[in-house]
């Protein structure tokens, strides 16, 4: 079972980070393509991998718009044993926090205007309408 696979090994392995990503901007094209728009849920936790985003709505001729959530690591630790307690089908456990987030890297290379902030600690509601918001702000 994926949830009890080591950081850096199977699922967070090097290799399929690379296949996801690959996959991601695949479908991302595909449906673009069509002039749709799309959300891709994941961390884009490399410059390499946001620049992939990016190249794949240019592309398309899409704008692209990159929600950048941070919580302290206490928000984050409670909410991976609480979706644990919960049964969620989440992949995220408690024992691989550490290593998520110490190789996070945050995207200070991404201009503002296509980089919103948002604190991931506040309740779900009001980051969903301070994303919204922004989002107005930048069309």
């Amino acid at each position: 079972e994926n949830r009890e696979v080591p950081f850096k090994s199977g699922i967070y392995s090097s290799d399929m980070t690379e296949k996801t990503y690959r996959k991601i901007n695949t479908e991302a094209s595909r449906i673009l393509q069509t002039g749709r728009s799309i959300a891709a849920d994941a961390t884009f936790s490399r410059p390499k991998h946001r620049e992939a985003a990016a190249k794949t709505a240019a592309e398309a001729g899409a704008r692209l718009l990159v929600l950048y959530l941070s919580a302290d690591e206490d928000t984050l630790r409670n909410r991976l044993v609480r979706r644990k307690s919960e049964g969620s089908i989440s992949d995220g456990r408690v024992e691989i926090l550490s290593g998520h987030m110490s190789s996070f890297q945050p995207p200070d290379e991404l201009a503002q205007d296509i980089r919103v902030e948002l604190d991931a600690s506040a309740p779900l509601e009001e980051i969903v309408r301070s994303a919204y918001l922004r989002a107005l702000r930048t069309t």
